[in-house]
């Protein structure tokens, strides 16, 4: 099932929708209940994977197994 992300035009709550299907839209705002609620566009996240090859030079990896990015992490 699809979240949306949506905002009140009249007091501005951004809150999430779990839409049943692409046409399926709330109602009216959680908050204030007003009726004048607009789709947002909404960026996405990908998680960093904890397998794979890293993408800094010397393949450097903290203990967690997340990438050193050429030692910041200072666990080298």
């Amino acid at each position: 099932m699809p979240i949306y992300e949506y905002k009140c035009k009249k007091c501005g709550n951004l809150f999430e929708h779990f839409a049943k299907n692409f046409a399926d839209a709330p109602k009216k705002c959680p908050k204030c209940s007003s009726k004048s609620v607009e789709k947002q566009f909404s960026a996405f996240t990908a998680a960093e994977s904890q397998s794979g090859s890293c993408h800094c030079k010397g393949e450097r990896r903290h203990e967690s197994g997340h990438c050193c990015c050429g030692g910041r992490c200072h666990c080298h």
